[in-house]
């Protein structure tokens, strides 16, 4: 197999379970290495013969120090020399303890005033100057050894998320790899000193496809939304860049209920416990669908509860009370003491079977870190100038939040004509295109740079990806039939062209290409697209919605025509009932009715406003007729 170019090989993601052999067989860890700059310290003051079979006494192991009695510890740990080991200690655990005699040295060298200490009590008035004289000469003896703590102490201590390596000779040293620490197995996250023997053993060695399983189990439960997953790692790269990129499931199931208060947020069990149970209608299906849930999810761990047995690792997501889903009940498949469980290091979101899969490919891929020794010297020079200069305002504390690395990449340029031309195909301008590249001698099917500053741009690798996404299906027709544009390269996020397509007629592009060039590219495998679609298919395509439409207008006919029919009816009815009650004929009036024989009530308001109009009628012809007479 020939050797991967460093820059090459770093520029692409790794993953942690198949290191490439050129960095694992060089690498050491970070700690290590650094510790290789500096001096080696002081071997520590051991302790007699006397102090080891000494029985019920006390020993302060802070200062080296036996104590005969309970009063004396008291009196002691009060000392000035018994604070500064315990601070010293703190910033640097290989430190030795100094001695009385040495402490008191120190501390005339300061031209200080009396400490405190086993020559006077301790005042109220004396307790501030005493800690500020510790401190000053914790500070003074780290710029006596050209350290600045507060500044060049990096974020990468054993307390950080990552273990962070280094090579000893293949990368230079401004290159680190940092690996998680919950991906290591139990009882091994603390270890640095194993932390390389132990990610070496977690490489997969040969078969992936042997028998033999190494399982992860990944649970995500939180809104009324429950997902997990079971992964086989051998067989899972999610990292590659090639055609096997993928998370391989063995399980996978997810659940979502109405369980969170729509406006107000919250659990419908956490509002209860703090103002009472409610009894509107909402607050009763959000209790249920909160019981159905807790019964669905343990269920589910209950039918996993081989695959959850026989995993290496397990990854649990539950804030808050959706842990009693999880744990603390009778049965219970997972326990919190399980050295198993971890959490994730990183913020997640909504519970889905995706977002379980971007957690795995983020738990397992191998951060590559670049730091600049020399602006990383002038950076902490800088710091340490701002820092002199605030202590003569404030006595800050020595032990100062770690500063993270900063990386000095720098973004490489990109030509105009190519943003340019990138603009141009998002927007669809083919003859612009066309002109655009024959003037400024671009391939149009060759890959984009990195550092485009058009939006959508930077996470696409070809122009094939950039029409596809922005919906342009004239473009990706040319580039495919006419400039044989690649459909089979992969982007970033492990998406074909025919992946990110906006629509679908920008997907029946590729699916007319694969119809005209069948031969040319491994459609249906690495380009993704699903099958051909022939004139043929379009022709039958368009005769089935013509004559979809077509039913569709024939129908809405009928319904209109049916419509009119019943309201036609419901007026005929109802003028007939209305003639009744007036007791007319056609074309006669009968005045012998009253308004009392006739019941309004019942009539629809166009058939009482016509009993209106026939009485104001009469009343009319009768005004008539008594004038005459």
């Amino acid at each position: 197999m020939p050797s991967i170019p460093t820059d090459d090989l770093l520029a692409r993601p790794l993953n942690v379970f198949r290191i490439p052999s050129s960095i694992l067989a060089d690498l050491k860890s970070e700690d290590a290495a650094s510790h290789n700059n500096v001096k080696e310290p002081s071997a520590p003051v051991e302790v007699t013969k006397e102090q080891e079979t000494l029985k019920g006494g006390l020993f302060c192991n802070a200062c080296q120090k036996e104590l005969q009695d309970a009063n004396e510890q008291r009196q002691h740990y009060r000392q000035d020399w018994h604070r500064y080991n315990v601070k010293r200690r703190l910033l640097d655990a290989n430190s030795a303890p100094l001695t009385e005699d040495q402490f008191e040295a120190l501390v005339g060298d300061l031209d200080n005033e009396s400490l405190s200490g086993s020559d006077s009590d301790c005042s109220d008035d004396g307790s501030s100057s005493e800690t500020d004289s510790v401190t000053a000469l914790l500070r003074k003896q780290n710029l006596e050894d050209g350290i600045d703590r507060s500044v060049v102490k990096p974020a990468r201590s054993s307390q950080s998320a990552y273990a962070w390596f280094k090579t000893v000779s293949e990368y230079p040293p401004n290159v680190s790899f940092g690996v998680l620490r919950n991906i290591f197995p139990p009882n091994g996250q603390d270890e640095n000193d194993h932390m390389v023997e132990k990610l070496r053993s977690m490489q997969i060695k040969g078969n992936p496809n042997s028998e033999k399983r190494r399982g992860w189990t990944i649970l995500m439960v939180g809104g009324g939304h429950f997902a997990g997953i079971v992964v086989d790692v051998d067989k899972s790269h999610p990292q590659s860049t090639g055609g096997d990129r993928s998370v391989s499931v063995l399980a996978h199931k997810s659940f979502h209920r109405y369980t969170t208060r729509r406006k107000q947020g919250g659990a419908q069990s956490a509002n209860d416990s703090h103002k009472g149970a409610a009894n509107s209608a909402g607050a009763q299906i959000r209790r249920y669908n909160e019981s159905m849930l807790q019964q669905e999810i343990r269920e589910l761990l209950s039918q996993w509860g081989s695959w959850i047995r026989q995993s290496e690792l397990i990854f649990v997501h539950a804030p808050g009370n959706n842990r009693k889903v999880i744990y603390h009940y009778e049965g219970a498949i997972l326990s919190r003491a399980d050295p198993r469980i971890r959490s994730f290091p990183f913020n997640t979101r909504r519970p889905t079977i995706n977002e379980l899969k971007r957690a795995f490919y983020e738990l397992t891929i191998l951060k590559v870190s670049h730091i600049d020794p020399t602006e990383y010297q002038a950076m902490a020079q800088r710091a340490k100038e701002e820092t002199g200069q605030e202590r003569k305002q404030a006595s800050p504390s020595p032990i100062s939040p770690p500063t993270k690395p900063v990386s000095t990449e720098t973004k490489p340029t990109v030509p105009e004509e190519i943003e340019k031309l990138v603009t141009l195909v998002q927007k669809g301008k083919l003859d612009l295109i066309l002109k655009h590249a024959e003037r400024s001698d671009i391939n149009l099917v060759s890959e984009l740079p990195n550092g485009l500053k058009a939006a959508d741009a930077t996470r696409f690798p070809t122009l094939l990806h950039i029409a596809a996404s922005s919906g342009q299906p004239d473009i990706v027709q040319y580039l495919l039939n006419t400039a044989n544009a690649n459909p089979t390269i992969v982007a970033d996020n492990g998406k074909t062209p025919y992946e990110v397509a906006k629509d679908k007629e920008t997907r029946n592009a590729f699916r007319r290409s694969m119809a005209a060039y069948p031969n040319l590219w491994d459609w249906m495998g690495a380009a993704k697209v699903p099958s051909a679609l022939t004139q043929e298919m379009e022709a039958e395509q368009r005769r089935r919605e013509d004559e979809k439409r077509k039913k569709e207008k024939e129908r809405k006919k009928k319904t209109e025509s049916e419509k009119k029919a019943r309201e036609q009816s419901k007026v005929s009815a109802a003028e007939e009932k209305a003639n009744e009650f007036i007791g007319k004929t056609p074309g006669k009036h009968n005045a012998a009715i009253t308004a009392d024989q006739i019941d309004l009530s019942r009539l629809t308001p166009e058939m009482r406003a016509k009993v209106e109009r026939e009485r104001r009628a009469r009343a009319i012809e009768a005004m008539w007729a008594k004038r005459k007479t």
